[in-house]
């Protein structure tokens, strides 16, 4: 008697065997972060620098701004678990670029 498997089930274990699902879950991650810090990106101010060990990493320009964010980390975790479900996020590591200009 033949059976059927699910699609759903296939895309998964190649995914898994091809090693693409981490990839997968940053890029995941990487959208929703740029997409929540919208106006920071915009003026150049935030780089999204990665997603290892269930910690983002962002680069800000200056201390000003870093200092801005710190109280946008916790809501960002908050809207990365309503649309990234199944991805824990640990904490959100933010180091400054300082980059003044000189006269």
């Amino acid at each position: 008697m033949a059976y059927f498997t699910s699609l759903k089930a296939v895309i998964t274990k190649k995914i898994n065997s091809l090693g693409l699902g981490e990839f997968m879950k940053e890029t995941s991650i990487k959208k929703e972060t740029e997409l929540f810090l919208g106006k920071y990106k915009e003026r150049g101010e935030v780089k999204f620098e990665g997603f290892k060990d269930k910690v983002i990493y962002l680069q800000c320009r200056n201390n000003i701004v870093a200092n801005e964010l710190r109280y946008t980390v916790e809501p960002l975790k908050k809207h990365l678990r309503d649309k990234c479900s199944g991805t824990y996020i640990r904490d959100v590591y933010i180091k400054t670029n300082n980059t003044f200009k000189r006269n």
